[in-house]
């Protein structure tokens, strides 16, 4: 377990000098890594999500919820500065968060708030510690292995962060993340799928499941020469991640597939002598779409246990009925649509498309202005603004959305970086979304209500005027190639493996 704990601005510390004084409101905000809208509270009753819907029934669900983007560190920061991407620069995974780009969790410091969070997901991991959305947490904690932390541990790290949180008095600000159902989607128990795994050709170890799989490790003896790696299951296995060191010395490796598309790894070993060496292996298995969806729910099952261990958390000491709680994902999921499995592909609905759920502290005064605003078009940017008007706290500076009490109307801004992808940037009401592909020059529209699978560009046939939209694209283009920050030049080692583990 890592956690940073970081220096906070004096206002900050003198702010909490008062002690044990909690007056103001305290907010904690979950975000659900992954987790598509449609499966919550999932009205054919498919999905059992009994925490969530407990929480929706003593809040408000928006259901026209959406994030800016589709990967994770991008996402977080635009909910974070209440800025799109294409504003605040910080376009893909791994990169550095500007400095002087204002973030809640140093707001609410500055405004005597205890700051904690808990993370589950390397994406969220700050290349450089304090230059990452940990900036204002006075400790940014995790507990990873291969870049995730799973439902069940993430609360064992919670709990006390909410004992302390109790004990201490002041108005506090959680940040909880979880990163179930990221893939790979786990089959909890309901397949198994074992693996042998061979050094070139003679088995070496087993591995009991890539359904539910567990970092493999085994110590080999590498000869001379090339030497391969592979696994051998029934189906298709995949190789997340391979590794294998003498000592503190890494050996080179090599992905590679043979001609029937199986992965394997080659090492090769210079000289004459052997190398002993620690192997270690990381893998799942590549299965339907019909399976992939089948796990997926499974995926969100599992996490509502342990968002209902939360809440109970929160209940056990009192806090519950008093504190803002803010549940959301920072995007979703395609499960076969548009043959895609995972996300940062696309700008289609299945990624951008998120639940929110916002339950205010009981007797609030604007609770039920929050719940007559439930069907409005709710963006992240909106997030911050709408967090700090119901903690009657100031504006965050340099804020771009708007509260979602407010009657403003509201237009989504979305955009897609992929470093082997077009970039796509799009534009959408609630029903039309403009989409803009800038290498290509290229526009597309679809109408959502007539089509909801987005499956057909109807631009070609509309007579609406256009122009401002397109401009508007344009104009977020011509930003995002402005103001981002690209990936920092040495990403330090222990980041990078866990990246390679999770498929970036």
């Amino acid at each position: 377990m890592r956690a940073f704990r970081l220096f906070l601005p004096l206002a900050a510390l003198l702010a909490g000098c008062s002690g044990g004084d909690r007056e103001r409101t305290s907010l904690v905000l979950v975000v659900v890594d992954t987790l598509r809208a449609d499966h919550v509270l999932d009205p054919e009753g498919r999905i059992e999500t009994p925490h969530l819907a407990a929480l929706a029934a003593d809040g408000v669900l928006f259901d026209r919820a959406y994030t800016h983007t589709t990967w994770t560190l991008p996402s977080h920061t635009a909910l974070f500065s209440s800025r799109p991407p294409y504003a605040n620069g910080v376009t893909l995974n791994s990169q550095l968060v500007p400095e002087d780009l204002p973030l809640l969790a140093e707001w609410m410091a500055e405004h005597g708030y205890a700051t904690r969070a808990v993370t589950s997901l390397v994406s969220l991991t700050p290349v450089k510690v304090g230059h990452g959305l940990d900036r204002g947490f006075a400790t940014f904690e995790e507990r990873m292995v291969m870049g995730y932390t799973a439902a069940e541990v993430i609360d064992e790290q919670v709990a006390p962060v909410i004992a302390e949180l109790a004990e201490d008095g002041r108005p506090f600000f959680l940040f909880a993340h979880y990163c179930d159902p990221h893939e790979p989607y786990y089959a909890h128990g309901t397949a198994a799928t074992p693996a042998e795994v061979l050094l070139n050709g003679a088995p070496v170890g087993r591995m009991a499941s890539l359904a539910d799989p567990e970092p493999f490790e085994v110590e080999v003896e590498f000869p001379p020469g090339v030497n391969r790696v592979e696994l051998r299951a029934e189906g298709q296995p995949v190789i997340r991640m391979i590794h294998a060191a003498d000592g503190d010395a890494a050996l080179p490796v090599e992905l590679k597939r043979d001609d029937a598309d199986r992965p394997y790894a080659e090492f090769a070993i210079e000289g004459e002598a052997p190398v002993t060496a620690r192997l270690e292996v990381w893998a799942d298995e590549l299965v339907s779409y019909e399976e992939a969806r089948r796990r997926y729910a499974l995926e969100v099952e599992y996490v509502d246990r342990y968002l209902g261990a939360l809440t109970d958390a929160l209940k056990r000491h009192g806090l519950y009925d008093d504190v803002l709680i803010v549940l959301t994902s920072d995007h979703g999921e395609s499960l076969g649509e548009h043959g895609e499995l995972s996300h940062g592909k696309t700008i289609y609905d299945e990624v951008l498309h998120v639940p929110l759920i916002v339950k205010p502290p009981a007797d609030h005064p604007r609770a039920a202005d929050l719940a007559e605003r439930s069907g409005v078009l709710s963006r992240h940017v909106d997030l911050a603004p709408t967090m700090l008007e119901l903690l009657d706290l100031p504006a965050l500076p340099g804020q771009t959305g708007v509260s979602l009490l407010s009657d403003a109307e509201r237009v989504l801004e979305a955009e897609m970086h992929y470093p082997l992808e077009h970039d796509h940037f799009a534009l959408f009401d609630g029903r039309r979304k403009l989409v803009f592909v800038p290498d290509l020059d290229r526009f597309l529209m679809f109408d959502l209500e007539a089509d909801p699978d987005e499956t057909r560009d109807v631009l070609p046939e509309t007579e609406d005027d256009l122009d401002e939209w397109k401009a508007r694209l344009r104009h977020m283009a011509a930003e995002a190639k402005r103001t981002d920050v690209g990936l920092p030049p040495n990403l330090p080692p222990e980041i990078a493996k866990q990246l390679e583990a999770i498929g970036y």
